[in-house]
């Protein structure tokens, strides 16, 4: 899948740069900062909106002047969008420039016009939308608060970590109850499987245990629990004749302590295949 996506982004590299290149020759309407500007946001919509993209792409390939090339303007309809008021839809005639929707692109001002065009589509036309919900975020996190993060900084504050999970700091912030210690055969085993797991059973185990695929910016130490802070925690149960279940309110694992580590595994994959349906959670 990733290496499909790669191609998919070499492709619009590649069609966009050949393209502008092309034409570049003949018009020279931008300096070096705008043109970056166009390749940037030209694979940004190819992978938004690949119709426009396809639409824009013949714009800037072909000759405008000819006799037989349809007729484009510098507006756009848009149907429920209304860029001044981010509460209330309705169908807008947007211009991108002064009596736009009079105005014809032609070979001479078509880079002009695809530049508007982008800049509309990718950030004005959001811009009421992106108001409220700043104005929503600012209510809750002060903006000074957010001065300096960058978008992935700011999405790991949001949302916590990505996929990447750190074991270390998962293995350091984990508690143990009812019996059971670092030292202990059946946690050892547990966590000879976990450092082999791949990372989407990891991140199945942490969303059975957890109730969330992903962990705190301040990692496994900064885990909540339903009412406070509740660190991971591995508890012992003598009944192994039961899967391992999962108190999510607590971070809670309660592990039986099976007589080998096959079938602690065993028994763990076969809990990991509920993690969607509840059955074993309480």
């Amino acid at each position: 899948e990733r290496e499909r996506e790669r191609e998919r982004e070499s492709l619009a590299q590649d069609s966009h740069h050949d393209v502008t290149r092309m034409n570049m020759k003949d018009h020279q309407q931008l300096d070096f900062d705008k043109q970056k500007q166009l390749d940037c946001d030209m694979q940004q919509l190819y992978f938004s909106d690949e119709t426009l993209w396809r639409s824009l792409t013949w714009v800037l390939a072909n000759d405008l002047d000819h006799e037989d090339a349809p007729e484009f303007f510098f507006s756009v309809g848009d149907e429920g969008v209304d860029c001044r008021d981010a509460l209330n839809t309705c169908n807008v005639e947007v211009e991108f420039v002064e009596g736009g929707a009079e105005k014809r692109v032609t070979e001479k001002n078509k880079y002009m016009f695809v530049c508007a065009h982008l800049d509309w589509i990718l950030r004005l036309r959001a811009r009421g939308f992106v108001g409220a919900l700043a104005k929503g975020l600012f209510g809750v996190l002060p903006c000074p608060a957010l001065l300096g993060l960058t978008g992935a900084e700011l999405q790991i504050v949001l949302c916590g970590s990505g996929t990447v999970l750190d074991l270390g700091d998962w293995r350091a912030n984990t508690l143990y109850s009812n019996g059971y210690s670092p030292t202990h055969v059946a946690v050892g085993w547990f966590w000879q499987w976990l450092t082999k797991a791949a990372d989407e059973e990891r991140l199945s185990l942490l969303s059975f245990v957890t109730g969330s695929s992903s962990i705190p910016a301040g990692g496994f130490a900064d885990l909540q629990g339903a009412d406070a802070p509740h660190r991971f925690t591995i508890q012992r149960s003598v009944n192994t004749d039961r899967l391992p279940q999962a108190h999510t309110c607590f971070n809670i694992l309660v592990l039986p302590e099976y007589a080998s580590q096959s079938c602690l595994i065993a028994k763990l994959k076969c809990s990991l295949s509920h993690t969607d349906d509840g059955l074993l959670l309480t």
